[in-house]
């Protein structure tokens, strides 16, 4: 079996260098073919790993979110949510997330950003502290429009407040609706999605206040 490899690999070989306008095409295309590959999961890990801690360090989770109809990539209701979270016993945990864009300011002069309506286990789950202040508590994902309180990208931090290390507490509008400043996510946390730098989070039971009728989970 080794003498017919042996057999083969000369016989490659020969005809290789008997074609070198063949040879320097074939050579060629496997470079660009390795090099590809290797550019895109040297990115995949710089940008999805680098986003998201929790895609390396916890062995098993999952993400439901309410989409728009438009938008079918891995869409679920919130009520499909609570099933799945309520009779999970495999996942470490499931979060609920849908991202929409948001008017931050007074109507005068409002700011276009993006923004979470998220779950209040969303970054427990995803393993994202708090550069300053918290994240969410279980309180605050219980009862619809209770609790006004958001979480700050650090992007929006830095050109909106200017990296105040007392922002805590501070008010933002949002959809004309008044938010509490609660804590401000960490630099290398921008959304667990490659390429989206999300501004705000706020807990799903508020979404009356931030979602229009057409983005509301169901």
């Amino acid at each position: 079996m080794m003498e017919t490899f042996w057999q083969d690999l000369r016989y490659s070989l020969r005809t290789l260098f008997k074609r070198p306008g063949f040879t320097f095409v074939v050579v060629t295309t496997l470079a660009l073919g390795i090099g590809a590959n290797a550019t895109i999961f040297t990115w995949i890990k710089a940008v999805l790993w680098h986003l998201c801690p929790a895609l390396s360090n916890r062995k098993n989770w999952s993400r439901s979110g309410a989409q728009t109809r438009n938008n079918s990539a891995l869409s679920s209701s919130y009520v499909d949510y609570l099933d799945y979270r309520d009779q999970n016993k495999v996942l470490s945990g499931l979060i609920a997330h849908q991202v929409l864009p948001l008017n931050l300011g007074r109507r005068e002069k409002p700011e276009r950003v993006w923004g979470a309506i998220v779950s209040g286990n969303y970054f427990d789950v995803l393993g994202v502290k708090a550069l300053i202040g918290r994240t969410f508590l279980p309180e605050e994902d219980r009862t619809p429009n209770t609790h006004p309180v958001v979480v700050i990208g650090y992007g929006l931090w830095e050109r909106r407040f200017g990296a105040d290390p007392n922002v805590l507490g501070r008010t933002i509008t949002l959809n004309e609706h008044d938010f509490t400043v609660v804590g401000v996510a960490p630099k290398d946390f921008a959304s667990p999605f490659a390429g989206l730098a999300l501004d705000v989070w706020t807990p799903v039971m508020m979404k009356d206040y931030v979602a229009p009728p057409a983005f509301l989970p169901h």
